[in-house]
Formats: C-alpha cells, structure tokens, sequence
C-alpha cells in the first residue's frame, strides 16, 4: 500500500510539472524539452531493463541461503552492467537527437544532460531495487519518487517566478534534482548496508539465467510506448511533440490505477500460479478486472466528455488540438485495463518467449502504423498507432492465456 501511495504521489507531482511547464514555456520550448525527456526515460527503460528485477531476486536468494557477503558482489554486478547498457543506449538516443531536432545550439547545449542524466537514474533505480530486495522499500522510493519531483519542482517554480525559464534551464534543473537525489540515494545506501571488503572477481560473480530475455522484453515494452513520441519529433518537429506529450500526460489518472493493479496482484497471481489453483488465480483476475473497471470508467468518461475543455483550462488554449489525442490514448488505456494484468500473468507463468514474441510483432506493426498514420494524420495518427499497438500486445497475450485455461473474459 504505501508503494502505491508513493507512485501515485509521483505521478500527482509530475503531472504538476508538466501543466506549470506547459503554462510557462512557448509551445515549441515545450516540444523541445519533452523530446529531451522522452529520450531520457527511454535511454532509462532501457538501461535498467530486467536487472532491478534479477537483482532483487538473486540479493534475496543469496540473503535466504545465508550468503549475505555475496549481496555487494551482486550489487557491483548488477551496476556495472546496468552502467555499460546505458552508456550503449544513450549513445542511439544522442544519434537520434541530433539528427531528430530543429535548433542545433539547443542540442548541443543540451546534449551534456542526455549523457548524464540517464546514468544517474539508472543507478539511482538500482539502488532502489537492492534496498527494496534488503526490505527497506520506502527508503529505496523516497530519493527518486519523492525528493526528486519536488526538488525538480521547487527550482522549476523559483525559476519561473525569476522570469529565468526556458527548455535549456529546465533540463539542467531536472539534472540538478536528479543528482541531488542520487547524492541523498547513496547516502541511505551507505546507511543501510554493512559491506565487507570487495571481491576482486565481482564483475563474474554472477550470470542471471533468462537475463537477455527480460531485457528484450523491457526493451521492446519502451519502445512500444515511447515509439509515437519519437516518430512525431523525427516527422512533425518540436510543437507537435508538445501537443502530443500533453495527450500522453493527460493519461496519468487512467496509467496511476492501472499501474497500482499490477502492484496488487503480483502476490496472489504468483501464489495461484505456484500451487497451481487455476480457479483461485481466475478469481482473482475476475475480481481485479471488475476493481480496475469500476474505477477507469467513470475517470474515462470525465475526461472523454471534457477533454477540449480539460485541456484548455489546464494547459492553455495553444494546447486545445491535444483534446482529441487525449481522446483516443483514453481508449487505450481503458481497453488495456480491461484486458487486465496480462503480460504480468504470462510472465508469472514462465511465458517469457511468447511476451517476447508478442511485444516483438507489436512493436513492428506499431513503427509500420506510425509511419503511416503520422504521415496522414499528424499527431493524432501517432495516438491512433499507440491504442492499436495496445489492443495487439493485450489481445495476443490474452488469448494465450486463455488457451492455458489461466484466464476467461468476465467481469461478473
């Protein structure tokens, strides 16, 4: 419970940021920043991806067999490679950032934040990960998913107030708070743990078993989401990335409920799964599905409703052609909540290479889509690809569950 109340103070907060950046900054400022941002988080997904996950798992293992010198050797590891795969990944988001952007003085002034930034996160989530795998999650969120936001915050708010704000200043302000709370990260880390001396041989310590998996699928789940983003910048330049993050942000209310399901679930689904009561684990997707739609569809239809006015009372007028972008990620995301907690199942269920193969298509026929749709119909063609490429994921793996006897389509 207070993980999820921690993540949906997150996402409150930088929502928040989000409608004082829109309200301060031109919208092609706008446009700027967020493709910045977006190759950010991608560069991150990426970087981490799968390795939080093992890390905890194997830190756990190694603590229930009594092997607690082994947990700074994984730790080491673990960074070393999470460091190496973001240094490869941010390099493609550098390439495609300056081959993507309008304003070649901005990229170059920028392009220190993009190298940087990634690398802190990184760490700072596995960080979190090994805290969390030590049992002390809170002290694992608190740095990135509480000081961050409102340091992040805070700077964005005086600099606004200074008339000092722009795309650039607001990018080194997200570097600053970044830093900071990696600073404050290491400090609890450090507080936490009682390492013995470092084994020379720690980067061999360990070779996780399906690591590469969980990567691709991590990868290909980031890719999947941010695709319509990127392909909007390479197309249609900085406003119309503008238009669409504000669509995509808008989203939060749906993503923060559906995201608190996937939390909730994890325990009961891995519990009907391991004794292999296929009854008790349709139960509770039945009773999740009905939970999750009962509280998605009054938000959806609010916002279906009143979206052009939403969006213009919130992130000003300029924004108004975001209302029907909004529109349709809406009908995404409900239709995601309706399939349920799906790739999460196929995963418990030891399903990696079909959620592989599926993200893999999905992700083929979702660049196929983009370019089309964007091409024909600007940003509004890009949420379209995005809520089709979210029907194919969910449809493929649902069906495959289905097949498994693990899942059958009742809400009641």
């Amino acid at each position: 419970m207070h993980s999820i109340l921690i993540r949906a103070f997150y996402s409150a907060i930088s929502f928040g940021i989000t409608v004082l950046l829109a309200r301060a900054l031109p919208v092609e400022d706008m446009g700027r920043y967020s493709l910045v941002f977006v190759l950010i988080s991608l560069t991150v997904l990426i970087g981490q991806s799968g390795l939080t996950t093992q890390l905890v798992r194997e830190v756990s293992y190694s603590l229930k067999s009594g092997m607690d010198s082994r947990v700074r050797e994984l730790w080491h590891s673990f960074s070393t490679r999470s460091f190496n795969i973001t240094l490869v990944s941010g390099s493609g988001s550098a390439i495609y950032f300056i081959v993507a952007a309008e304003d070649s003085a901005f990229v170059s002034l920028s392009f220190p934040v993009l190298l940087i930034v990634p690398i802190l996160l990184v760490q700072s989530n596995m960080r979190a990960a090994l805290l969390r795998a030590l049992d002390k999650n809170i002290l694992g969120q608190i740095p990135d998913m509480v000081i961050r936001p409102i340091a992040f915050l805070f700077f964005v708010m005086i600099a606004w107030l200074c008339e000092y704000l722009d795309a650039l200043v607001a990018l080194y302000l997200y570097a600053f708070s970044s830093l900071f709370a990696f600073c404050i990260g290491v400090h609890l880390l450090r507080a936490q743990t009682q390492w013995g001396a470092r084994s020379r041989s720690f980067q061999n310590v360990v070779k996780p078993h399906g690591m590469n998996m969980f990567w691709a699928i991590s990868m290909m789940q980031a890719l999947n989401l941010n695709l319509d983003l990127l392909m909007v910048g390479g197309l249609l330049g900085d406003a119309n990335v503008a238009i669409l993050r504000i669509g995509v942000q808008s989203t939060v209310f749906l993503s923060i409920i559906i995201q608190g399901m996937n939390l909730a679930v994890q325990q009961p689904i891995a519990s009907s799964l391991a004794n292999n009561d296929t009854n008790g684990l349709k139960r509770t997707l039945i009773s999740t599905n009905r939970l999750v739609l009962l509280a998605t569809l009054p938000v959806f239809l609010a916002l279906f409703s009143f979206s052009e006015q939403f969006v213009v009372h919130v992130f000003g007028g300029e924004y108004v052609e975001a209302a029907l972008v909004l529109k349709v990620l809406l009908v995404g995301h409900l239709l995601n909540s309706l399939f349920g907690p799906v790739v999460l199942l196929n995963l418990m269920a030891r399903n990696e290479s079909l959620v592989a193969k599926a993200f893999a298509f999905t992700l083929v026929s979702n660049f196929l889509m983009q370019f089309l749709f964007v091409e024909q119909y600007g940003v509004v063609g890009a949420a379209i690809a995005t809520s089709c490429s979210i029907l194919i994921w969910n449809s493929a793996l649902a069906l495959a569950a289905m097949r498994n006897g693990q899942m059958s389509f009742r809400l009641w």
